[in-house]
Protein backbone atom coordinates (compact mmCIF):
# COMPACT_ATOMS: atom_id res chain seq x y z
CA UNK A 1 0.00 0.00 0.00
CA UNK A 2 2.68 2.13 0.72
CA UNK A 3 4.68 1.51 -2.79
CA UNK A 4 1.28 2.73 -4.35
CA UNK A 5 0.78 5.73 -1.92
CA UNK A 6 4.73 6.86 -3.10
CA UNK A 7 3.38 6.22 -6.84
CA UNK A 8 0.80 8.13 -6.74
CA UNK A 9 2.68 11.26 -4.91
CA UNK A 10 5.31 11.14 -7.62
CA UNK A 11 3.05 11.10 -10.25
CA UNK A 12 0.99 13.99 -8.75
CA UNK A 13 4.30 16.23 -8.23
CA UNK A 14 5.04 15.46 -11.72
CA UNK A 15 1.96 16.67 -12.73
CA UNK A 16 2.03 19.60 -10.85
CA UNK A 17 5.26 20.24 -12.71
CA UNK A 18 3.15 19.90 -16.05
CA UNK A 19 0.64 22.57 -14.80
CA UNK A 20 2.73 25.05 -14.41
CA UNK A 21 4.52 24.39 -17.88
CA UNK A 22 1.44 24.81 -19.37
CA UNK A 23 0.08 27.76 -17.72
CA UNK A 24 2.95 29.79 -18.39
CA UNK A 25 2.35 28.98 -21.90
CA UNK A 26 -1.02 30.01 -21.99
CA UNK A 27 -0.03 32.93 -20.24
CA UNK A 28 2.88 33.50 -22.78
CA UNK A 29 -0.14 33.24 -25.56
CA UNK A 30 -1.71 35.80 -24.38
CA UNK A 31 0.99 38.30 -24.28
CA UNK A 32 2.14 37.51 -27.41
CA UNK A 33 -1.54 37.25 -29.04
CA UNK A 34 -1.95 41.08 -27.42
CA UNK A 35 1.62 42.40 -28.73
CA UNK A 36 0.36 41.32 -32.37
CA UNK A 37 -2.95 42.59 -31.98
CA UNK A 38 -1.33 45.57 -30.74
CA UNK A 39 1.18 46.44 -33.17
CA UNK A 40 -0.09 44.96 -36.05
CA UNK A 41 -1.54 47.68 -39.01
CA UNK A 42 -2.36 46.42 -42.62
CA UNK A 43 -2.95 48.81 -44.86
CA UNK A 44 -4.31 48.41 -48.43
CA UNK A 45 -0.86 48.86 -50.16
CA UNK A 46 0.83 45.77 -48.30
CA UNK A 47 3.17 47.50 -45.48
CA UNK A 48 2.69 45.67 -42.35
CA UNK A 49 2.79 48.51 -39.90
CA UNK A 50 4.12 47.81 -36.84
CA UNK A 51 4.59 50.11 -33.18
CA UNK A 52 8.58 49.76 -34.07
CA UNK A 53 8.56 50.06 -37.96
CA UNK A 54 7.43 48.78 -40.89
CA UNK A 55 7.84 46.00 -43.73
CA UNK A 56 6.85 45.81 -47.09
CA UNK A 57 5.53 42.96 -48.32
CA UNK A 58 5.81 41.74 -52.19
CA UNK A 59 2.00 41.17 -53.93
CA UNK A 60 1.93 37.83 -54.38
CA UNK A 61 2.81 37.49 -50.73
CA UNK A 62 0.29 40.17 -50.10
CA UNK A 63 -2.60 37.81 -51.08
CA UNK A 64 -1.94 35.16 -49.22
CA UNK A 65 -1.82 37.21 -45.53
CA UNK A 66 -4.99 38.82 -46.99
CA UNK A 67 -7.02 35.72 -47.00
CA UNK A 68 -5.90 34.81 -43.77
CA UNK A 69 -6.53 38.08 -42.29
CA UNK A 70 -9.64 39.08 -43.40
CA UNK A 71 -11.23 40.70 -40.78
CA UNK A 72 -11.39 44.37 -39.85
CA UNK A 73 -8.84 45.21 -36.75
CA UNK A 74 -12.23 45.64 -34.64
CA UNK A 75 -13.33 42.48 -35.33
CA UNK A 76 -9.69 41.12 -35.01
CA UNK A 77 -10.06 43.07 -31.26
CA UNK A 78 -13.19 40.97 -30.34
CA UNK A 79 -11.40 37.93 -31.39
CA UNK A 80 -8.66 38.10 -29.21
CA UNK A 81 -10.62 39.13 -26.54
CA UNK A 82 -12.65 36.15 -26.67
CA UNK A 83 -9.39 34.10 -26.89
CA UNK A 84 -8.15 36.00 -23.93
CA UNK A 85 -10.98 35.36 -20.95
CA UNK A 86 -10.82 32.11 -22.77
CA UNK A 87 -7.42 30.79 -21.61
CA UNK A 88 -7.62 33.07 -18.59
CA UNK A 89 -10.48 30.79 -17.74
CA UNK A 90 -8.06 27.88 -18.86
CA UNK A 91 -5.39 28.81 -16.34
CA UNK A 92 -7.72 29.07 -13.77
CA UNK A 93 -8.70 25.73 -13.78
CA UNK A 94 -5.05 24.81 -14.12
CA UNK A 95 -4.06 26.47 -11.12
CA UNK A 96 -6.73 25.21 -9.37
CA UNK A 97 -5.85 21.86 -10.42
CA UNK A 98 -2.12 22.69 -9.43
CA UNK A 99 -4.02 22.94 -6.04
CA UNK A 100 -5.54 19.86 -5.95
CA UNK A 101 -2.02 17.85 -7.06
CA UNK A 102 0.13 19.98 -4.90
CA UNK A 103 -2.31 19.51 -1.87
CA UNK A 104 -2.34 15.96 -2.59
CA UNK A 105 1.66 15.53 -2.05
CA UNK A 106 1.32 17.03 0.92
CA UNK A 107 -0.71 14.34 2.57
CA UNK A 108 -4.12 15.27 1.95
CA UNK A 109 -6.79 13.51 1.24
CA UNK A 110 -8.03 13.91 -2.48
CA UNK A 111 -12.00 14.12 -1.80
CA UNK A 112 -11.13 16.42 1.33
CA UNK A 113 -13.95 19.31 1.69
CA UNK A 114 -11.35 22.30 0.27
CA UNK A 115 -10.51 19.69 -2.61
CA UNK A 116 -14.10 19.13 -3.71
CA UNK A 117 -14.59 22.90 -3.13
CA UNK A 118 -11.85 23.48 -5.51
CA UNK A 119 -13.30 20.61 -8.06
CA UNK A 120 -16.74 22.57 -7.62
CA UNK A 121 -15.08 25.68 -8.72
CA UNK A 122 -13.11 23.98 -11.69
CA UNK A 123 -17.03 22.53 -12.85
CA UNK A 124 -18.10 26.40 -12.44
CA UNK A 125 -15.17 27.38 -14.89
CA UNK A 126 -15.62 25.10 -17.17
CA UNK A 127 -19.51 26.12 -17.15
CA UNK A 128 -18.34 29.54 -18.20
CA UNK A 129 -15.62 28.58 -20.39
CA UNK A 130 -18.47 26.15 -22.41
CA UNK A 131 -20.45 29.40 -22.69
CA UNK A 132 -17.97 31.66 -24.01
Amino acid sequence: MDTNLARIKKMSSLLSIIIIIVISALTLAILVQGFAIWGLRLDSAGIITMAFGSLEIPKSVMEVIRTGIDLPLTELKIEFFTNMVKQSLMIGMLVLSHRISRDFNRSHTPFSSLQTKRLQNIALLMLIYGIV
